[in-house]
């Protein structure tokens, strides 16, 4: 009889093994592919120039007499954004400091000109003239690079 335990529990933890095994590959090919996407969203760069709002206002609308339209302005991943003018893509990117495959929000503006941020953070306001930015917002904290 014990050795019919021991067999059992030799193969429980051989399949067991085998289990966690599939499992550590399949994380290290799923960071290793995040990896090498977060290579097309980069994060660093000079920072935006951020105003405040009075001179967010002021500031003349280049190819337009009026306020962003709606389709200007989307909610992204408890992030609301308005731009003055261009294309935006957003996407998770790997967290590298992250033990796990976490992720945090990143959006590309082609030139958005002028950028307002409202998060849980507060608003902020960035003038870009026509640069191509990328937005941000990285262990809580919400930044704006230029992205030439």
């Amino acid at each position: 009889m014990q050795t019919k335990t021991l067999l059992i529990s030799l193969g429980v933890g051989v399949v067991t093994l085998a289990s966690l095994a599939a499992l550590f590959q399949n994380y290290t090919k799923e960071r290793a592919r995040l990896q090498q996407e977060a290579k097309a969203w980069p994060t660093s760069g000079r920072p935006c120039l951020e105003t405040n709002r009075d001179a967010f206002v002021a500031a003349p609308e280049l190819y337009s007499d009026h306020a962003p339209s709606a389709s200007m302005t989307f909610d992204y991943d408890g992030v609301r954004m308005s731009r003055s003018s261009g294309k935006v893509a957003c996407n998770e990117v790997l967290d590298p400091t992250a033990l796990l495959n976490d992720t945090y929000p990143v959006c590309k503006f082609a030139h958005p000109r002028k950028l307002a941020v409202t998060s849980d953070q507060g608003a902020h306001y960035y003038l870009t003239e026509d640069h191509p930015v990328t937005f941000f917002v990285f262990h809580g904290t919400a930044k704006c690079v230029l992205a030439d």
